[in-house]
């Protein structure tokens, strides 16, 4: 079977780089006056995780010219790799055994996120992300298309059957618009709205390969 991973609030405890980050740069953006002080909680900063970087910024300050937004996610970003680089990043604890334990059970495993190609990069370099996935791709290599719009690529360079897996409304997209199955994490950084369509419900990252071998039954 092949599984399909998001990454972020999957796999990946994000918030614990992306809300000093993101802080960082709206910092910079209020010197230069083009945004209000921050007041944004921890939870509400985790409520953007996995929205792709244009979409998420548009959504959060949407009177920013594009050019500024462009250049915040890119303190963003830049912020985040050095952050992963520096040793700071973490897998949820027991992700990297569900990893390699799902591939030994003979799954292929692929990887699908909104994420950019130098975060996807460290990511893969840090945590040996080639290790266990087949494959690995991200939306910006993929021209910020749907994960849904995407998935089509990845399903004809290796064929068969698919479950996704992931936490937040774009990865139930791809089930819902593919007949897929699907695992919601509610570990995650999504709402129980957004998971309300999911086949099975994950509250833990070591729960999913007991949810895929049902899968499998089935």
């Amino acid at each position: 079977m092949n599984l399909l991973f998001d990454y972020d609030g999957t796999l990946h405890n994000c918030l614990l780089i992306y809300a000093p980050a993101f802080r960082a740069a709206c910092a910079e953006l209020e010197r230069e006056g083009l945004l209000p002080p921050l007041t944004a909680t921890d939870a509400e900063i985790g409520s953007w995780l996995g929205l792709p970087a244009p979409e998420m910024w548009h959504t959060f300050a949407p009177d920013l010219a594009e050019e500024q937004q462009q250049s915040a996610s890119q303190t963003v970003g830049e912020g985040m790799v050095a952050a992963i680089k520096a040793g700071q990043a973490r897998l949820y604890p027991g992700a990297a055994e569900v990893l390699r334990d799902l591939k030994a059970a003979g799954h292929r495993l692929f990887l699908l996120s909104n994420c950019k190609r130098a975060y996807l990069a460290a990511h893969r370099a840090a945590f040996h992300l080639d290790d266990y996935f087949t494959a690995c791709y991200c939306a910006e290599a993929c021209g910020w298309l749907t994960k849904a719009e995407i998935f089509p690529q990845i399903a004809a360079a290796y064929p068969g059957d698919y479950v996704m897996i992931g936490d937040r409304r774009h990865d139930m997209a791809v089930a819902a618009a593919h007949n897929l199955p699907a695992i919601g994490c509610a570990y995650g950084y999504g709402t129980a709205d957004e998971l309300s369509e999911a086949s099975y419900i994950a509250h833990d990252v070591q729960e999913i390969p007991a949810l895929v071998a049902e899968i499998a039954r089935a």
